[in-house]
């Protein structure tokens, strides 16, 4: 019997260019949308007003949300410290004086997915303590 440890594939490659697309469709978007107000202006209610809502919510919640969250995998992949990455950011931990946990949970919930995803499966570090590092 072979007691050799499966082979993990090494797939940074693959979530670097992730992140290189997200920032690509945020451009994407923010030219459309320039687009749109180079028409003319935007009538409140408007069809045109409405596509120029619904791109700059896509582009400022979804893709920010998931890059942001995938740029924290990345980091913590490649094993650089939280603080380097977002060093005038709130600690994305609960603590005792903190009551705001609940508005970054999706974010870190995202991350450790992603890392789990494109990392490698033995970190010497959990997530949770890369954070409070």
């Amino acid at each position: 019997m072979d007691s050799k440890q499966p082979v993990i594939p090494d797939r940074r490659l693959e979530l670097k260019v992730k992140i290189k697309s997200l920032a690509d469709e945020a451009r994407t978007i923010r030219r459309e949308q320039s687009k749109l107000k180079a028409d003319g202006p935007l009538k409140r209610f408007s069809e045109r007003e409405g596509q120029h809502t619904r791109l700059h919510l896509h582009r400022t919640v979804s893709i920010r949300d998931e890059q942001r969250a995938s740029l924290l995998a990345y980091a913590f992949i490649r094993g650089r410290a939280y603080r380097t990455m977002e060093p005038t950011r709130p600690l994305l931990i609960p603590t005792a004086m903190r009551t705001v946990w609940w508005h970054h949970e999706p974010l870190v919930k995202r991350a450790l997915n992603i890392a789990e995803r494109f990392g490698k499966a033995h970190a010497e570090v959990s997530f949770r303590d890369w954070l409070t590092a």
